[in-house]
């Protein structure tokens, strides 16, 4: 008998073709309109039309073995899906066959969970009418639209020599980042604090500054090995939210990620508003507001010209920056020795005053130190940048980054606040903390140019000095707001691959393969807040600094889950509990030191993170608001509104996501079931399982297994898929183009130091079980 034609549903614009070696009654169902589409064929061997149109079961067949479940009978059939997914747009999920992008052929067969025997003939049953009751017990009642259907059995053969082949290793012609051009993009941001920490700290601790941002420095080394323990272990872009997607659940992460986006807006308006206000030493009708856009714009304008490019701009930066503060340095020093006085009449001085919660409260070394030390750690802000561009970073590039910053922040830091003790006056340094740094350029290089005979008519060394630290200033603090677009890009796209922002986020240009969409986005917002706020620097500040202080005890609460529940992933630096734990005492420490001494922030940080957050929640939360509106509209809207509301349900949740399972392990099978249900916007889930024998005992066991969770949760359409080869980058690859899946929706348990890949290599797929 010729094969049926194909069976296509108006309303999903799905089309089934049917093989079979006898004939019976085939029955569809749309998963859209819960229609049952009945095709009826002659039948055969003998049986009667009136038995084959009435659905009976034919000869050596079972309606469970069309329907469900079914183990009897000898009918053999295959099913082909032209299309399995909704087919709308990019996103759709596709099996296909024929030739592959490798040059091979997909061989695709489809049977049912449980029996090798027997295929199924219905993709997806409707709840209410054809495989629910047959499977689980009539108490349960689901709409049609809740229901996937029941999973199946796939097999595909990948083209021979795929599992040797490894996609990681080509860089898709983009070099990657060395290791001075990582630590400028970073270290423009971290150095640049020196322009304006000293000030700041000098004002809480007096002449026990320095000895605060030593201490400062002490806690930078402690995190120095804290980030690097992650980070290697997990070498993929989004800084404490990817530790936390691989180690916790996806709200947790997305909590850490609303600080650090709160954190990179803030330093990037930060940032352009101080480096405008140096510009305006030198160019005095420069208007703040104006000029702060104009230089948001033109990184923004930058960095769509793509990161290498930027990464030389910001190369160039750092090593003038670098260069004109080993100027001050050395100038400062030569002045100190032949001028010691200002340096004892400093260490005369009272500590300090402080507001306690509003109350004013006398100096002593306790709060000098305390409040000192808090203060302080707004000078290593900027530590955690590199975690948000590392896979653009070359293999041991990143470890190499943070011992950079870190020895830049522990050299330069405490030498310029100690060397500012002994050229400025204390009271001169509070008054002028905003631009110390040129005014104490201005003082020595007025000394240097009278030690030199130079005239001073003609040629004042001291306003030279003075310009060519403003002028540096500028620069660098711009380079500064080039950190934060390169932060904040990697932190948004990597979410947008987790489907915690907008899709259309990942959209690349054309033109130089950049998240222009991203870019952008932060510009506008940035710029927003330039307008509202009226380039009030003091009050982003103190958001910048609770924000950062969150990410850095986020990042190390990350950390100990890692240790804890991924020990076995291989990483390159390593880093003890106690360690981890002192870093977090600090940090919170300091965390709370700055709630005390400026209470009216905390005000401001809350109205940023609770928009930023709500954003980020209302994408995380909409499939579930979109089923409460539909329980809602059902019964009062016209079925054009409940339909276009089951569109929206249905385009979310087709996305099917993938977990690689090497053995039938019921318990790690649950897990991993239970993160999907817990974290993804799916209902559907593909397990899958490389051999090179599909038909072992091994595989059968997994068919069976996965026939019970597909039964135990009917909201979920669990699939197994047996891959013939061995698991590889290759083999994802592969995979990821034939189904149309991103590779972040794939999932694996966690590596061990053994196995033959790196995490890295695996184009960036989640670990979330053990």
């Amino acid at each position: 008998m010729h094969a049926p034609p194909d069976v296509g549903c108006v309303g999903c614009k799905r089309a089934y073709h049917y093989t079979q070696a006898q004939q019976t009654t085939v029955l569809l169902s749309c998963r859209l309109g819960g229609t049952l589409l009945i095709r009826r064929m002659e039948p055969a061997g003998g049986e009667s039309p009136a038995r084959a149109a009435s659905g009976a079961p034919t000869r050596g067949s079972e309606n469970d073995a069309l329907l469900g479940w079914g183990s009897g009978g000898n009918a053999s059939n295959t099913m082909i899906p032209s299309t399995v997914g909704r087919g709308r747009g990019k996103g759709s999920s596709k099996l296909k066959g024929g030739s592959g992008d490798r040059g091979g052929t997909t061989a695709y067969t489809e049977g049912p969970l449980g029996s090798g025997a027997r295929s199924r003939m219905a993709s997806y049953d409707s709840a209410t009418t054809l495989g629910l009751p047959r499977r689980v017990s009539s108490r349960v009642r689901l709409e049609s639209w809740e229901f996937p259907g029941w999973g199946s059995h796939f097999t595909m053969n990948p083209p021979p020599g795929l599992a040797l082949s490894n996609p990681s290793k080509d860089n898709g012609g983009h070099e990657k980042l060395g290791e001075w051009y990582a630590t400028a993009i970073s270290g423009n941001d971290i150095l640049s604090s020196v322009l304006y920490v000293t000030g700041l700290v000098t004002g809480f601790a007096g002449w026990l500054s320095p000895v605060c941002l030593l201490m400062v420095a002490g806690i930078l080394y402690l995190y120095r090995f804290i980030y690097g323990e992650a980070i290697s272990a997990l070498p993929m872009n989004g800084g404490a939210y990817n530790v936390l997607i691989n180690t916790t659940s996806k709200p947790v992460a997305s909590f850490a990620a609303c600080l650090a986006v709160i954190s990179y807006i803030a330093t990037g308006v930060v940032s352009a508003a101080t480096a405008v206000s140096y510009l305006q030493t030198l160019i005095p009708a420069a208007g703040l507001m104006t000029c702060t856009i104009g230089l948001l714009f033109f990184f923004a304008c930058l960095m769509t010209m793509g990161i290498s490019e930027s990464a030389g701009v910001a190369l160039g930066m750092f090593v003038v920056h670098v260069f004109t503060l080993t100027a001050v340095c050395v100038l400062s020093a030569c002045y100190a020795f032949y001028n010691v006085t200002i340096l004892k009449e400093n260490l005369q001085q009272d500590f300090p005053a402080v507001t306690v919660g509003g109350t004013v409260v006398e100096g002593t070394w306790v709060t000098a130190i305390l409040f000192g030390v808090s203060s302080a750690m707004l000078g290593v802000s900027g530590f955690e940048s590199s975690s948000q561009f590392v896979e653009e970073q070359a293999k041991g590039v990143f470890v190499k980054t943070l011992r950079n910053m870190q020895w830049g922040v522990a050299v330069f830091n405490p030498a310029i606040c100690l060397l500012s003790l002994c050229v400025l006056p204390m009271e001169e340094i509070i008054e002028y903390k905003h631009s110390m740094l040129a005014i104490m350029a201005k003082r020595v290089g007025y000394w240097a140019g009278g030690c030199l005979g130079l005239p001073t008519p003609g040629l004042d060394l001291g306003e030279i000095f003075a310009f060519w630290v403003s002028l540096d200033a500028f620069v660098v603090l711009s380079g500064a707001v080039l950190t934060a677009y390169v932060g904040i890009s990697g932190l948004l796209a990597r979410m947008a691959k987790d489907r915690c922002l907008p899709q259309f986020m990942l959209r690349k240009n054309k033109w130089r393969g950049t998240y222009h969409y991203t870019i952008f986005g932060f510009f506008l917002l940035a710029t927003s807040q330039v307008i509202i706020l009226q380039g009030d620097i003091t009050t982003l500040s103190g958001v910048y600094t609770f924000s950062f202080l969150g990410v850095m005890t986020l990042f190390s609460v990350g950390t100990i889950l890692l240790k804890f529940k991924r020990p076995s992933l291989p990483r390159e630096v390593t880093v003890s509990y106690a360690t981890t734990l002192v870093g977090i005492t600090c940090v919170i420490t300091a965390f709370v030191g700055n709630m005390l001494s400026k209470p009216e922030v905390v005000s401001w940080f809350l109205i940023y993170f609770m928009a930023v957050g709500f954003v980020v929640v209302l994408v995380f939360l909409r499939v579930r608001l979109l089923k409460i509106l539909l329980k809602f509209a059902h019964p009062v809207c016209c079925d054009g509104v409940t339909s276009s509301i089951k569109d929206q349900l249905h385009e979310l949740q087709d996305e099917p996501f993938v977990f690689f399972c090497k053995q039938p392990d019921t318990y790690v099978i649950n897990k991993a079931i239970l993160y999907v249900r817990d974290n993804e916007h799916t209902n559907r889930l593909i397990v899958v399982h490389c051999s090179n024998d599909v038909e072992g005992a091994t595989i059968k066991t997994l068919s069976k297994h996965i026939e019970m969770f597909d039964t135990m949760y009917p909201k979920i359409k669990i699939s197994l898929l047996t891959v013939t080869g061995s698991f590889s980058p290759g083999t994802i690859d592969w995979l990821s183009q034939e189904l149309g899946v991103l590779k972040n929706k794939f999932f694996i348990t966690c590596l061990d130091s053994v196995f033959k890949y790196k995490i890295q290599e695996l184009g960036g797929v989640r670990v979330i079980t053990h």
